[in-house]
């Protein structure tokens, strides 16, 4: 989980650079730095490559439709929270993780200032706050509950020992969302690498 977790952080970081640098571009003309350029074609190619062997599509539920509902095991202490409570703020410690069990919560950064942006809605069986808790570096993001009585399962560090030993299903999920999350992001950064590799 923490190698997942660091190389979600890592790509995050390249990712917001290049893009960064693309709206330069639209705005001003952005100039491409030698190593910056270096690392740009090297996920080019690594996308060229990709592409000649083509995977497998997975449905992209295939890890939800059983559900929490469906392990069987009783869940760590659950809580019911309304629209508009705030979960935790962008910049607080991460001491723990959630799971959705019902209902909806937005995630955004900047949150309530004018650069705002929400960044996703997460329904039932979908997690959030995985990578601060495992790395133990400060939330990157706002998590504020969309919906009335929405159901949220708090998870800390110390509870993983428990779910590994009682609820295999429940650690499966927060491994394979880690990997889909890692997935989607290498994508993006491979197609925002190529759009910064074109030349005028």
């Amino acid at each position: 989980m923490k190698q997942l977790s660091g190389r979600i952080r890592t790509l995050t970081e390249e990712y917001d650079e290049v893009t960064a640098f693309l709206k330069e571009k639209q705005d001003a003309g952005a100039r491409k730095k030698p190593g910056f350029l270096d690392r740009l074609m090297k996920y080019v190619e690594a996308s060229r490559i990709a592409k000649r062997y083509p995977r497998t599509p997975v449905p992209e539920d295939a890890d939800t439709q059983e559900g929490f509902a469906g392990t069987g095991m009783t869940c760590l202490p659950i809580q019911n929270y309304n629209e508009g409570e705030i979960i935790f703020r962008e910049g607080d410690d991460a001491n723990c993780m959630y799971a959705v069990h019902g209902g909806a919560v937005d995630v955004f950064t900047n949150y309530d200032n004018p650069l705002e942006k929400k960044l996703t809605t997460l329904y039932a069986n979908s997690f959030f706050g995985e990578m601060g808790m495992i790395d133990q570096e400060p939330r990157s993001a706002t998590a504020v509950v969309a919906e009335d009585n929405t159901i949220l399962e708090r998870i800390r560090p110390d509870d993983l020992e428990t779910l590994f030993r009682s609820n295999t299903r429940e650690v499966d999920m927060i491994m394979q969302h880690l990997s889909k999350r890692l997935r989607r992001l290498t994508e993006d950064y491979e197609a925002a690498c190529e759009e910064a590799a074109k030349t005028e």
